[in-house]
């Protein structure tokens, strides 16, 4: 409440919906930054996310409320036994860590770029007209207090006793000694990613269509009939890339390549124009507005698609209208020459056989909480447009990065890794967890500018529009903004009348009388579908948790795909009639190569530093213009198995490394859930498009190998001689293949409670004590000489199972075998209060066996709290370390505090450059 007091009662108003929601408390599962995200900014009714479900509150019950909100909260300050602090955070169960305590809260400090004030003149566009009525609600103004984070200078001269550095070490403490007692070689099973298959993303219709039931929606809807004549003539080497970003000019093709046939282009671009016609015709008849309805006979195809199009704004003529603080109430906004960078993209993956990759990063809302995984946005997108990609010959890879509770800076930091660097679309959706955070969006946009192979084209999702426009008018980065699609939903009256509408628009839009029908039915989801090969050995719950109000339901859910899905559908089609258009289908190398093209747009970013932005961050400025690398043990990642912190640690002398306690309880595909089913007389979209693909059918691309540059430098010079320890646990970490993407398999452990959930997100790290000795790793290719950590200090070390009874370092002389301790990491209950850092505490890396040490004074004043939860240690800020990249060895510990204190700590992050 100490936010903005002057809305303090529409705060308390709030709040008190939430809890006098019909649904049990315990389903809820309050995330305390989406709570604090409420207090900073009250929820809107310009969105489908949160008005048009039902949202409208009862005046007359404010009193009440009011009561009830301060009733509650006194017991809780009244009741010594509840941590306040312990909020859930993950949906599937994974995340077990606890929040710090108050004094380590960081409130964020709100700030934006303003709005430019909307004129009330139109320009000429291709697909909408603004919004003649645009949000006049200025962008926040900064507050007032600063932000109480530490100077993110270090003291270039620290006090005496507070750091001291030495060469590196030839007999480490942790080296064994004669008194020790080694225990014998232990097997160990690694239940991490690699164990696990890596996800197709291939969508299969599910269940399978019928050859009846294919053969009437073929007549109806035509189908996909494509064949290559010359197909076995065709090359079979990927002759695209020996070139920069496959760029291959036109004179390079081979001379049986499919891109020089006329008479294949003829056909396959006459077949792909017809498939994305079939694919947004589709779309509108599921919303209603099919040529064929009657409440659209005599529209034009612009007038039916009103709901799904994009508002054209110029962001650069400051004299003319600009959008408002969110998408608007059809599909969304972006610039003419945006649109165009998406169709150079779309098309540069057509004529190459690239993928195509779309990337979300966000909060609990953008993950899908309170849905099934395959419910949210991104996978609905995914759903739809993966047979259109495949069909055209272009493997499409839709990855949800949204992670509960959070944001995305936790991410950004390492975002060449964490996030990917083969993006084409990339999306930030956090408005609630960061919106007013102007550092953490720049630097998430930024990094995605700077860091890819590819430079994306950027859609806010959630409220970023100062930033993107930012890097629209300055670098002349593609931008747009995801709208709400609600022009074209019609309000339901009363039951009866909403069962007529079409199902994908029932009880999205509700009159006041009838509020509670579009709250009853926001959801549709389940835990469990009964089946003879697999026993769950939890009770499965009825349905998923975090089922609140903020969350939004798999309609709003759908439609937003559905509106991603019709931006890229029209980019696809203006990008073939381009090809078609063109003189005996010879397009020129400058509409589709994108190698110079991404090359200025990155060049310009880094000349333009956005005002209180990334260079803000406590970190050295540094970090907004050299593309970052990362390790972490947070989900989901791209390739997981390769992303992780584990992947560079060093074995210790048991050859054990930190691992996931539990498998999943069962691999392989879900099955069939009715949940999912679409009620008989509805508009199956994804069967249509899906119509004349064959699964077996490998068609004419040559598959390309994807490329990684996980691997290290190749300078593999002889390390230091410090031991790894012996007390180092994985915790919070699901288990499974946890990569984010339509069909992963994650989190299916022993203990969740909702197998079907399918969530990604978890907050894993692994833990570490003042007895658990050094944790050394192998940094690849460092070469701007930056290194950064992310830890979690306010964890206990009775969540540290392997050091359990433990009395000095790796317990030598004394230490049990770790096969003794049987207790699962995920059964622990994590609710003691935080245990503070101890007088005698130190914190030692070792970079390259150089060793340096912290104590507690040092350690505090070099640690800064970038956002809530997210610590930052910086060990290494350097530009002249080393003159070629390459391997760094480094080696962490803290020490001090084994007997008189109880404290550990998580290391869930690794940056470097």
């Amino acid at each position: 409440l100490r936010y903005n007091t002057f809305h303090i009662f529409d705060h308390i108003e709030h709040l008190c919906e939430i809890m006098s929601s019909k649904l049990p408390f315990d389903d809820q599962k309050l995330e305390m930054e989406e709570v604090e995200g409420l207090l900073q900014s009250p929820p809107k009714n310009t969105n489908a996310r949160t008005s048009t479900q039902g949202s409208s509150r009862s005046i007359g019950n404010r009193w009440s409320y009011f009561m009830l909100f301060f009733g509650f909260a006194l017991g809780i300050i009244l009741s010594s036994d509840l941590n306040i602090w312990d909020f859930e955070g993950g949906e599937n169960g994974a995340d077990t860590t606890k929040l710090p305590p108050p004094s380590s809260i960081v409130a964020p400090t709100p700030q934006s770029t303003s709005d430019a004030t909307q004129s009330s003149s139109s320009i000429a566009i291709p697909y909408a007209t603004p919004d003649p009525t645009p949000d006049p609600t200025p962008d926040p103004t900064p507050d007032p207090t600063p932000n109480p984070t530490p100077d993110p200078t270090p003291d270039p001269t620290p006090s005496p006793g507070q750091d001291t550095t030495s060469e590196p070490a030839s007999n480490p403490t942790t080296q064994p000694n004669d008194e020790s007692t080694t225990s014998s070689s232990e097997s160990y099973v690694d239940y991490g990613a690699t164990n696990y298959p890596i996800p197709s993303h291939v969508v299969k219709p599910d269940p399978p269509l019928s050859e009846q039931r294919e053969s009437d929606l073929a007549k109806e809807w035509g189908k996909w009939e494509f064949v290559d004549k010359k197909q076995g003539q065709r090359p079979s080497n990927d002759y695209c890339a020996e070139f920069p970003n496959r760029d291959i000019p036109r004179d390079k093709f081979p001379p049986s390549a499919w891109q020089k046939d006329t008479e294949y282009l003829k056909d396959w671009l006459d077949q792909g124009i017809k498939l994305v016609d079939r694919a947004m015709e589709a779309i509108l008849s599921e919303y209603g507005h099919g040529k064929n309805d009657e409440s659209s006979m005599g529209m034009s195809f612009e007038e039916r698609s009103a709901m799904f199009q994009m508002t054209i704004y110029d962001l650069k003529d400051e004299k003319g209208p600009k959008p408002g603080k969110d998408g608007g109430t059809n599909g969304g906004w972006t610039t003419d020459e945006s649109f165009q960078g998406l169709v150079r993209r779309v098309l540069h993956a057509l004529i190459t056989n690239d993928s195509f990759t779309v990337i979300l990063g966000g909060h609990s809302a953008a993950a899908g909480h309170g849905n099934h995984f395959k419910q949210s946005y991104i996978m609905q997108f995914h759903k739809i447009m993966e047979p259109v990609f495949d069909l055209l010959g272009v493997p499409l890879l839709s990855r949800n990065v949204a992670q509960g509770g959070l944001g995305t800076l936790q991410h950004s930091l390492g975002f060449r890794d964490m996030y990917g660097e083969d993006i084409d679309v990339l999306i930030w959706d956090s408005g609630m967890t960061e919106g007013r955070d102007i550092k953490a969006v720049d630097i998430f946009y930024r990094q995605g500018l700077i860091s890819g192979k590819r430079v994306p084209y950027i859609l806010d999702g959630g409220g970023s529009q100062g930033v993107i426009s930012f890097y629209n008018v300055n670098a002349n980065a593609d931008v747009g903004a995801i709208g709400s699609g609600m022009v074209g939903i019609s309000e339901c009256v009363d039951e009866m009348q909403c069962e007529k509408l079409p199902y994908a628009t029932r009880y999205m839009r509700c009159s006041e009388e009838v509020v509670s029908l579009c709250k009853g039915n926001r959801f549709h989801s389940n835990c469990w579908v009964e089946r003879d090969d697999v026993k769950p050995e939890k009770n499965q719950k009825e349905k998923p948790g975090s089922q609140v109000s903020w969350h939004p339901g798999f309609r709003v859910h759908q439609i937003e795909g559905r509106i991603l899905a019709f931006t890229v559908l029209r980019a696809i089609k203006q990008g073939l009639e381009k090809w078609q258009q063109a003189d005996k289908y010879e397009l020129p190398d400058d509409a589709w190569h994108v190698a110079n093209y991404y090359a200025e747009i990155r060049k310009k970013a880094l000349q333009n530093n956005l005002p209180n932005g990334c260079k803000e961050l406590p970190l050295p400025t540094r970090i907004c213009d050299i593309p970052m690398h990362g390790r972490a043990e947070f989900t989901p990642r791209p390739n997981p198995e390769k992303t992780s912190i584990v992947s560079l640690v060093k074995a210790n002398e048991n050859g054990y490394k930190p691992h996931v306690a539990s498998p999943n309880l069962y691999t392989g595909s879900d099955v069939h859930n009715p949940f999912l089913d679409l009620p008989d007389g509805a508009i199956d979209v994804q069967a249509i498009v899906s119509l004349g693909r064959k699964f077996e059918d490998g068609r004419r691309r040559a598959q390309r190998v994807a490329s990684s540059d996980n691997n290290s430098s190749g300078d593999h010079r002889k390390m230091s001689s410090i031991i790894p320890g012996l007390g180092w646990e994985m915790i919070g970490v699901p288990a499974g293949y946890c990569d984010g993407t339509y069909n992963s398999e994650c989190g299916r452990d022993k203990n969740n409670e909702c197998l079907l959930s399918g969530h990604n997100d978890g907050r894993g790290g692994i833990l570490f004590s003042s007895y658990s000795g050094w944790l050394v790793m192998t940094l690849p290719a460092v070469e701007h000489g930056l290194i950064v950590l992310k830890v979690e200090d306010y964890h206990s070390a009775n969540e540290l199972t392997v050091a359990k009874g433990w009395t000095s370092i790796d317990n030598k002389g004394h230490r049990q075998l770790r096969g003794n301790t049987t207790e699962s990491i995920e059964s622990r209950a994590l609710k003691a209060a935080p245990v503070e850092i101890c007088d005698n505490f130190s914190f030692e890396f070792a970079i390259d066996g150089k060793i340096t040490t912290w104590n507690k004074e040092r350690y505090i004043e070099e640690r800064k709290i970038a956002q809530r939860v997210v610590e930052l240690l910086t060990l290494l800020d350097d530009p002249n370390f080393t003159k070629t990249p390459k391997d760094v060895e480094l080696a962490i510990r803290m020490t001090g505090c084994g007997d008189s204190s109880k404290i550990a700590f998580a290391l869930t992050h690794v940056y470097f450059a």
